[in-house]
């Protein structure tokens, strides 16, 4: 088991709280969770909500930058930059070596 100078090494110190009030039944049903899982309370629901908030993040991200990438296609498509020199040659050599 390692010692706790090792734990507060790997792990920050917790200066930020959260409280919550929540029902009896979720009282309960979170110790019971919890204790299923070996974990403390505390822990449990850091470890859940952890989770879930990192899922909500991810996804909100993966919407906004496919919306992005969605736009910057659409302009691209509609309005197409100019061809640089490499390749206008790239597209020369394709013509070359595909019409022969």
């Amino acid at each position: 088991m390692p010692s706790s100078d090792a734990q507060h090494s790997s792990n920050p110190p917790k200066k930020a709280r959260l409280e919550l009030r929540v029902s009896v039944e979720d009282k309960s049903l979170i110790q019971r969770a919890a204790f299923v899982a070996g974990l403390s309370q505390t822990d449990f629901i850091l470890s859940c909500v952890k989770a879930h908030a990192t899922k909500t993040l991810h996804a909100h991200e993966v919407m906004r930058l496919s919306e992005q990438d969605r736009n910057i296609f659409i302009d691209t498509f509609i309005s197409p930059p100019e061809p640089n020199a490499r390749l206008r040659k790239a597209a020369k050599r394709y013509l070359k070596r595909t019409s022969a």
